[in-house]
């Protein structure tokens, strides 16, 4: 997973050059299986 992130986070730098141009965090999340039924739901 964390390589992952990494390539995300260096490819997205080569993309624009170097250059960040906000304070955009990345987040992944892992999913290890289960139901929908072990989901929060929005009312």
């Amino acid at each position: 997973m964390r390589a992952h992130l990494r390539r995300l986070s260096h490819q997205l730098r080569r993309e624009r050059g170097g250059r960040t141009s906000d304070d955009a965090t990345l987040f992944m999340v892992q999913w290890h299986g289960g139901g929908p039924e072990h989901l929060a739901g929005l009312d």
